[in-house]
């Protein structure tokens, strides 16, 4: 475990001031979309077990959880466009290397290009990974919805 716990100390200490804060928020976000997402999956399971008990609010409640839903999609699609706006900044950075530096200067390059892609790819497999979250609760949600729908009429 020391060795990972290094590494990350590595890491953060290479971030800039705009990734140490995109981290933060990203993972602010990450916190709320799960929790929005566990939040939203047990409240359509329980209007899926109490449908027989009042078809107009599992409407109601299904529209409103549909809502929920979809500003979790856009608060994840701004802290994309974010994480996507600093990675370009951060990646027109990778040039820069001191002329003081003993070590040559394509190695600098490439390190620092290494880095940049190497969290890049972190953070899209999060965002994958949250992706696949909203859809398998989407998917509840709708199931559920098809269900409450016959019921109403």
């Amino acid at each position: 475990m020391p060795i990972m716990a290094d590494t990350y100390t590595l890491w953060w200490r290479q971030f800039g001031i705009l990734y140490k804060g995109f981290i933060v928020l990203f993972s602010a976000v990450i916190i709320y979309s799960v929790a929005t997402a566990g939040r939203i999956a047990v409240r359509a399971r329980s209007i899926r077990r109490d449908l027989n008990e009042n078809a107009l609010y599992a409407k109601k409640l299904l529209t409103a959880l549909s809502s929920q839903l979809a500003n979790l999609r856009q608060l994840t699609g701004a802290t994309f466009y974010l994480f996507c706006f600093l990675l370009f900044v951060g990646l027109q950075g990778v040039g820069d290397y001191s002329v003081l530096s003993k070590s040559i200067p394509v190695m600098i390059i490439l390190d620092s290009f290494r880095f940049q892609c190497a969290f890049a790819a972190k953070v899209f497999f999060v965002f994958l990974i949250l992706h696949l979250v909203w859809w398998a609760v989407g998917a509840m949600l709708d199931d559920t919805a098809r269900r409450v729908g016959p019921s109403s009429s």
